[in-house]
């Protein structure tokens, strides 16, 4: 895996945590106090304002398995990498944390070693400092019950039952999205406006555009491909093929496969992203 193959949204493109803020279970988000980073989490759940990470890498901000994490005020998390389709890290039990194991095959699929400077964290169950949260995370914390009750889904059936879109079906018609104003250039593409999104919606029969898509237009677009294909590879994964890689790659590649075909609606979202692109309404 090489960084040109990952999706990486810029600074500018930072929103609070949470289900309705560009994030998914198994998404890998970079986590920042006052402006700098503080360490790398994998999204493993939601419950309510809530989500549940586990830690990536090692250093004064490390947790251990997973953890419930407030809302902070300060604190921002963002999906900067979109990490290959597989294993869950819950299944939606209430109580069921993620796996430190799937971590560990999440950082052996980062080829660098290190992320930012930030060393991959061994996620050593005998070493106490994967248990400690920082301080001034807890201190301005708010918002610290837990809503909707206990339990949580990593996945909204009902909201992704019409989204089969997978986030590479949108990267082909926008390969270098940034977050910038309706119409603008960027890099001599025109970015689509909110009507124009607006039309997205109404072909696949999504919600309003007021209710789903934050101000700025381009940046919302991706939020039209969650890559819920994931449930989908779930069953396939479930067999525990001792070859998980293998196994993973296929059931996305059957999966994807399918929606790239001719008239579905991945292939129908990527022409009528293509057709923005060019300007044509």
């Amino acid at each position: 895996m090489t960084n040109d193959s990952l999706l990486r949204l810029p600074e500018e493109a930072v929103t609070p945590f949470g289900r309705d803020n560009l994030m998914t279970v198994g998404d890998l988000c970079r986590l920042t106090w006052d402006g700098e980073t503080v360490g790398w989490g994998l999204v493993s759940g939601f419950n309510g304002d809530m989500v549940f990470m586990c830690p990536v890498t090692s250093g004064d901000c490390n947790w251990f398995g997973a953890v419930r994490l407030p809302f902070a005020e300060k604190l921002w998390v963002w999906p900067s990498y979109e990490m290959p389709m597989g294993k869950h890290l819950v299944d939606g039990d209430a109580g069921q944390k993620a796996s430190p194991r799937w971590v560990r095959c999440v950082r052996n699929q980062i080829k660098e070693g290190s992320l930012d400077g930030f060393e991959i964290s061994k996620l050593d169950r005998d070493d106490r400092r994967e248990m400690i949260l920082a301080e001034s995370w807890e201190h301005n914390s708010h918002n610290t019950a837990c809503a909707g009750g206990i339990g949580f889904l990593p996945f909204d059936p009902e909201k992704l039952s019409r989204r089969n879109i997978h986030v590479s079906d949108f990267r082909s018609a926008f390969p270098d999205m940034r977050p910038h104003q309706s119409g603008a250039l960027y890099n001599g593409r025109l970015l689509p406006d909110r009507n124009q999104i607006q039309t997205v919606l109404n072909y696949f029969q999504l919600n309003d555009a007021n209710d789903v898509l934050p101000d700025q237009p381009p940046r919302a677009v991706s939020r039209l491909c969650l890559p819920d294909l994931k449930i989908n590879v779930k069953a396939v994964l479930g067999s525990r093929n001792e070859d998980e890689e293998s196994v993973r790659h296929d059931a996305v590649e059957r999966q994807l496969s399918a929606h790239r075909a001719e008239g579905n609606i991945g292939n129908q979202l990527r022409n009528i992203l293509l057709e923005m692109e060019h300007g044509i309404d």
